[in-house]
């Protein structure tokens, strides 16, 4: 009879594995936070621009750059009350979400739930919202359609985002400010 050998559990994905736990989670949402400011912020001005635009061919100079700036004004504000949402409801979210998906490798499949997850819950949360302001839930099809996308956007780009910085903290330790060995002390040559 033979010894058996060690036992040895499955190789984590290198991709998903990176992303999974309250810290990761946390850095997700994060850069969640960060994609919608790059995204909405700049999209407002330009909105606000467009319009006070076509107000001055009306005969309203300057309207254009007060529209701007104003929006502009108005998203950062929107973005700041978004953080309690993203905090308060999808770190929880996500980390149900990576513990659901912890056994799949592929990258973009995570990203692309995570993208789901945020597709269903940001029009959600705004309707739960509108509930309790004492709002009729719901409103034009349009702004379900932008809180879908904004969900959507957010969550699977904070992911993706997340997941590729892990991956090139792992692939360059140094230029991530590590200590220079990609091998864990633990899992090192043994010192005498």
């Amino acid at each position: 009879m033979t010894a058996p050998t060690a036992i040895t559990s499955a190789a984590e994905p290198v991709d998903a594995g990176a992303v999974r736990g309250p810290r990761a989670i946390l850095e997700v949402c994060l850069r969640c936070l960060g994609v919608l400011a790059v995204v909405n912020i700049p999209a407002v001005a330009v909105v606000g621009l467009v319009a006070g635009l076509r107000g001055a061919n009306d005969g309203l100079v300057g309207e254009g750059l007060r529209a701007a700036v104003g929006g502009s004004v108005y998203a950062g504000m929107a973005w700041v009350v978004a953080i309690i949402p993203v905090m308060l409801v999808g770190w929880p979210a996500g980390l149900l979400t990576a513990h659901l998906l912890r056994r799949q490798r592929r990258e973009w499949t995570h990203v692309a739930v995570f993208a789901l997850v945020g597709a269903v819950l940001c029009p959600v949360m705004i309707a739960f919202a509108q509930a309790l302001g004492g709002n009729s839930v719901g409103g034009p099809l349009v702004l379900v359609l932008a809180a879908v996308g904004e969900g959507a956007l957010g969550a699977g780009g904070g992911r993706w985002w997340t997941g590729r910085g892990r991956r090139r903290r792992v692939a360059d330790p140094l230029a991530a400010g590590g200590s220079g060995s990609a091998v864990p002390a633990s899992e090192g040559s043994a010192v005498a």
